[in-house]
């Protein structure tokens, strides 16, 4: 990232803070396209739509949402923000979607010849890449305006050869935003057949409130796969039977859209599970439906394994909990946490054999090359599952994988495993893995961060115990975030129903402020959902946010967060 700044941010600058994301969402794009080519592009792009949903998602959802392009601020700290990296590098990525990847590289040529050695705004962005693309970006602009995401609602009707897509697109109110106009929304869409023929891919783009569309069907029973390679930041609401789910997650032609499926057929069940919503019978259709899914991805042997590790993945808890908190429904993160260790006990259960076969083929190849990465990483997916059906089974697993381990990445995974069992072999491997790398600092990082984010019963009490030892301290930024910050971000422990994990942020946030106020005021997030949480956790969250405004002495950073958080 810092390496291709030397242009998108370097040659070319900001005019001012309000152009953030004119270098740090075009250097993400950058950085994210050189990884793509580098390790492939359906696993990347995985990734970073992980990473968008766990973290921009979000943040466009709560009450410090805010455009790519802001258009005001307390203070600038702030704005280092998963909207302005992220979000601005998938707005810039529709552009290179819409254009086409040859007009968009005259368009960025464009762009640089004009303002090399420039300090230059997010508008000459658009203008060169409109120019130089010879692309009407008018409409197209006001992704750097309006805050919140899309969501995209997708309906169908077959007539004869073809098939009629109803697409609808509304953008939520957001603080200060209360109504949006309808932007554009690129989406790559195919239409296949349960039979198994599978549809040519095209791109649409919608760009009214509501537009419909003619494809053509590929045989009977169609099934439409949408927003393939996540060709637009949005939620798509649609409602597909279970078994076109699972027929997608199976066949898909798009490793993406496969994998989208594979979550979409997860989503539903969890917050359907966690919401009560569901029956008994129909909990128990979609568990197995979801098994089906994951069987059928551990015995393709067309996949390399860096795709089928990110297909054994279930959603995380972060993003089930946006899901869950739509409409007048709240989230219940107690509920979502047990509902999605009950799925991958009954996958671990099902598919004992299986995935015990995985792990033994995966130890089997050592070789530092684009197979020996993918096997490392189906390696501590299969352990993870091991270990919610049957815990001692994988802490024998974890151990052994620790103690043959001659890389970093599969010493870590077994140690990630090991961290949330409650098991000797734990403190025995964490022990070595402290000796061993107690003078490498980044490394220590690691150490606690595992630790932070561990499925241990006892994980608040470990973190506190770890904020005492020797090697932490509130001085380091890096150390904060590798301990407090991770725990803020672990889903079991942070929202604990008695407000412990709350209390214990709200701590560090106070501490920390007059020592980093940067650092302090980027916990105050976490707290501040607490509208969309039920009752009883959210008058807890609220409660530590109204400590924090009544200490008084606040920086301007924490303040700002803070009180935007209660105010909403």
């Amino acid at each position: 990232h810092e390496y291709f700044h030397n242009w998108s941010g370097n040659r070319v600058t900001c005019r001012d803070w309000f152009q953030l994301s004119l270098k740090e969402g075009f250097t993400v794009l950058r950085d994210q396209l050189f990884s793509q080519d580098m390790q492939g592009e359906a696993v990347k792009r995985i990734e970073d739509v992980r990473i968008l949903r766990g973290a921009q998602f979000p943040e466009d959802a709560g009450p410090l949402a805010h455009p790519i392009r802001p258009d005001s601020y307390r203070e600038i700290s702030n704005f280092y923000t998963a909207t302005v990296y992220n979000k601005g590098a998938e707005v810039i990525r529709m552009m290179r979607t819409m254009a086409g990847l040859e007009r968009f590289r005259q368009g960025t040529d464009l762009y640089f010849d004009r303002h090399d050695g420039e300090a230059a705004t997010c508008e000459d962005f658009v203008r060169a890449i409109e120019d130089g693309a010879r692309i009407d970006l008018a409409q197209f602009r006001r992704w750097y305006s309006q805050a919140g995401t899309p969501r995209v609602a997708v309906s169908q009707a077959a007539n004869g050869d073809t098939l009629t897509l109803t697409i609808r697109q509304t953008v939520p109110p957001t603080p200060g935003q209360p109504d949006k106009a309808p932007m554009p929304i690129p989406l790559r869409v195919a239409v296949h057949s349960c039979g198994g023929a599978l549809g040519a891919e095209q791109l649409v783009v919608l760009t009214e409130a509501e537009q419909t569309f003619t494809l053509p069907l590929a045989g009977p029973d169609p099934v439409v796969s949408i927003n393939r390679g996540f060709t637009a930041p949005v939620v798509i609401d649609r409602a597909l039977v279970r078994e076109d789910l699972v027929f997608l997650a199976a066949q898909d032609d798009d490793p993406f859209a496969r994998s989208e499926a594979l979550q979409e057929l997860a989503v539903s069940h969890l917050v359907g599970t966690a919401s009560g919503e569901l029956s008994v019978d129909e909990m128990a259709a979609g568990g197995a439906a979801i098994i089906r899914a994951f069987r059928s991805s551990l015995a393709d042997t067309a996949l390399d394994d860096a795709m089928r590790g990110e297909l054994m993945v279930l959603p995380s808890e972060t993003y089930l909990f946006e899901v869950m908190a739509t409409g007048d429904r709240l989230a219940d993160p107690g509920a979502i946490h047990a509902a999605r260790e009950a799925l991958k006990a009954a996958i671990g259960t099902a598919l004992a054999d299986d995935l015990l076969a995985l792990h033994a083929r995966a130890s089997a190849i050592t070789l530092d090359d684009p197979a020996g990465r993918g096997a490392r990483k189906v390696k501590t997916a299969a352990l993870a599952l091991i270990a919610a059906a049957d815990p001692a089974r994988a802490a024998t697993l974890a151990a052994q994988q620790y103690d043959a381990a001659d890389n970093m990445t599969d010493r870590q995974g077994a140690l990630m495993v090991l961290c949330g069992l409650d098991h000797t072999a734990r403190e025995e491997k964490l022990a070595a893995f402290y000796g061993r790398y107690q003078h490498n600092p980044l490394v220590v990082d690691k150490w606690f961060t595992l630790q932070a984010l561990s499925l241990h019963p006892d994980v608040i009490a470990q973190v506190r115990e770890l904020a005492e030892h020797p090697d932490f301290t509130m001085k380091n930024p890096n150390r904060v975030r590798s301990l407090h910050m991770a725990f803020a971000g672990n889903p079991k422990g942070f929202h604990a129903a008695n407000g412990e994990g709350y209390r214990m942020v709200a701590d560090v946030i106070l501490a920390l402020d007059p020592i980093n106020p940067q650092t302090a005021a980027r916990f105050v997030p976490s707290l501040g959902r607490w509208r969309r949480i039920e009752p009883v956790r959210a008058a807890l969250m609220k409660g530590e946010l109204e400590r924090i405004a009544a200490a008084g002495n606040l920086s301007r950073d924490t303040f700002e967060q803070v009180s935007r958080s209660l105010d909403g």
